[in-house]
């Protein structure tokens, strides 16, 4: 069960972070437009995220099958997506944010 602390800490990233598509069918948690100040750009892990935690997707490189695409991998539960190269943290343009 999370703390109190861990409470304050997760009400302060649903201000700066929103759900949406960060290619393909991956899903990620991004910074929200204009909130690039608040944090360097980055993507959070969805699994992690909705079990309480912070858990950045890290790099990992060009999957041999998919000479175009970039993996990004989660250190804490192995979850890997694969995106376009042009789809970045720092891509803002290129990330599709979910509509209500």
């Amino acid at each position: 069960m999370a703390g109190g602390s861990d409470i304050k800490f997760f009400a302060a990233l649903i201000k700066i972070l929103e759900f949406g598509l960060g290619g393909g069918e991956a899903f990620v948690y991004a910074l929200k437009k204009g909130m690039e100040k608040a944090e360097p750009p980055h993507w959070l892990c969805c699994t992690c995220y909705e079990k309480g935690q912070k858990s950045t997707l890290q790099k990992w490189g060009t999957p041999v099958y998919c000479p175009d695409d970039m993996a990004w991998d989660c250190p804490n539960c192995n979850h890997r997506i694969v995106v376009s190269k042009t789809r970045t943290p720092a891509a803002q343009d290129f990330f599709f944010r979910r509509t209500t």
